[in-house]
């Protein structure tokens, strides 16, 4: 099927942004074969979502927001060095709840949210990971944007047909997955680097020792991790 972003590019135009955001769900739900009155995304949809499908929902989206919505938007800030990959600061940072405490999370109801540009940057798309969604779908759903945007060049094109854009989804939900792993080390560097640098404020040449250690295997692994994305992505091309 070809899908058809012209409802969606009206909507955004016309800066009726909850609107448009329902119509993005309808198209994303579409792209992956799901009926318009299935409620939700799945993680194994966002796995094996085209990727030059949401390349076009991205552009519409940044256009008409003039870069404050889209995809790509929220790509920049789960990479920031604010967030760092950390699902939880992500959705502070663009208002799509709050941290109460170390153990506890509230999300905003989506009838609670300003659908306007005073809201904060990189709010929407947010129904997509709104209904039916988690912790694990929320992270597959951007490690899909994380990929989709670093790999496919953006396209002007109004339509993007399904049959030819459709990834093989086991390689896909190969590259999420070590894409998952990669920011899975990158944020436990960190915290191995403050710790040593703490062990070494003490006079703990020891431990210190043990960390730097532990800091060599995670490159070695990321080194790894990098070598497998590259070779995925070969793949894709």
């Amino acid at each position: 099927m070809t899908l058809n972003y012209s409802e969606l590019e009206a909507l955004l135009a016309d800066r009726k942004w909850k609107q448009a955001d329902e119509e993005t769900l309808r198209i994303m739900k579409l792209a992956v074969g799901r009926v318009e009155s299935e409620d939700y995304l799945t993680k194994e949809d966002f796995e094996s979502f085209p990727c030059d499908a949401l390349h076009e929902i991205d552009r519409l989206w940044t256009k008409h927001s003039n870069n404050h919505f889209g995809f790509s938007v929220q790509k920049e800030i789960w990479q920031s060095t604010e967030v760092n990959y950390d699902l939880f600061k992500f959705m502070t940072r663009i208002g799509w709840g709050r941290e109460e405490t170390p153990s506890k999370y509230v999300f905003w109801g989506i009838n609670l949210v300003d659908f306007d540009l005073s809201a904060p940057k990189g709010l929407l798309p947010l129904a997509v990971t709104y209904y039916g969604g988690n912790v694990e779908t929320r992270r597959k759903y951007l490690s899909m944007i994380s990929l989709c945007i670093a790999e496919y060049p953006k396209q002007s094109e109004p339509e993007v047909s399904v049959e030819k854009s459709q990834p093989n989804k086991a390689l896909r939900s190969t590259q999420i997955q070590i894409e998952e792993l990669k920011q899975d080390f990158e944020q436990k560097e960190k915290i191995y680097v403050a710790v040593a640098l703490k062990k070494r404020r003490e006079n703990d040449p020891e431990e210190e020792h043990n960390l730097e250690l532990q800091l060599q295997s995670i490159g070695k692994k990321m080194e790894a991790i990098e070598q497998q994305l590259q070779d995925l992505n070969y793949k894709f091309e």
